[in-house]
């Protein structure tokens, strides 16, 4: 019936596992939680208990292969027709959670995506920009994502059917952390693989510190220009090197990476503090890409 598969690096799983399987137990359906640790450079100790669960396995990597690729080993393990695939920090918001993809299944969908919400509980105050970019660029109503079905998808919280995503797989290049998502939506959508949208929220408990985000986010740009420079997708993919090509095109990109230079320190400043803007973030990003570009 369906696969649950759950790529994980430096995170306690177990809650969630435990919630998957008392939910697929209650639905009496057959199912499989296939966990996979990508080298976790921190144990945690519970992640083994999965494996004396029924119908769930934990298994760890010998060397950290990439989110993308990792995901794509978890596709290859499972053997259901159906594969759910989730974060390790999320949770289903839910007690009908599974049931709901299990009517999906029925259906026959290709694909379906159900949606991610984030906690309304401030964080502290070193971690107020995840927070903030969730809830602002992530978190999108049922209505909005009906009419932008492709445009706010992610590789997780995503039902979709063995055969469909074999047919893609996420791209074996892309070694490092950073828009693999956006380029398996955009091969989902080149192959006219139909994603259906509907309310089955997942939580994203992601608590990283403010610190962590930005250098994670400085490291996924990076790899955009990878991305970019292999052709594996287009300049107007991504509304970030939109916004750079035109800079390009009017030679604004050195007055933009001449200003970056001098106002770095202060956007850091703000987007490190309790009170971090986006409107600021997004500077930084074009930035910073313009920096890599010289």
């Amino acid at each position: 019936m369906i696969s649950i598969l759950i790529p994980t690096y430096n995170y306690n799983i177990y809650p969630l596992v435990i919630e998957l399987k008392e939910q697929c137990d209650y639905c009496k359906i057959e199912y499989e939680i296939i966990c996979l640790d990508d080298c976790s450079n921190i144990e945690y100790k519970h992640n083994e208990k999965i494996n004396k669960l029924d119908h769930c396995n934990f298994a760890r990597n010998n060397h950290n292969c990439g989110r993308a690729s990792n995901i794509n080993k978890l596709v290859q393990f499972s053997k259901f027709n159906y594969i759910l695939i989730l974060e390790a920090d999320s949770l289903p918001y839910a007690k009908n959670f599974i049931e709901l993809y299990i009517n999906e299944i029925n259906l026959k969908k290709d694909a379906v995506f159900g949606g991610v919400i984030y906690s309304t509980k401030r964080p502290p105050k070193d971690s107020k920009l995840r927070w903030i970019y969730g809830h602002k660029r992530e978190s999108k109503n049922l209505d909005y994502r009906l009419k932008n079905s492709y445009n706010f998808i992610f590789t997780w919280n995503l039902l979709i059917r063995k055969d469909c995503f074999l047919k893609i797989s996420f791209n074996r290049l892309i070694k490092n952390y950073g828009f693999e998502d956006l380029i398996f939506i955009l091969d989902l959508k080149r192959e006219n693989i139909k994603v259906d949208h509907i309310q089955n929220l997942c939580i994203h408990q992601n608590e990283e510190t403010n610190i962590v985000f930005l250098n994670k986010y400085n490291s996924s740009l990076r790899n955009l220009k990878f991305i970019i420079d292999q052709d594996i997708i287009r300049i107007d993919d991504t509304s970030l090197t939109k916004t750079y090509n035109f800079l390009k095109r009017t030679r604004l990109q050195f007055l933009v990476s001449f200003i970056f230079k001098y106002s770095k320190e202060l956007i850091i400043k703000n987007l490190l503090s309790k009170k971090p803007s986006l409107f600021l973030f997004d500077l930084y990003k074009l930035g910073y890409y313009c920096n890599l570009q010289k």
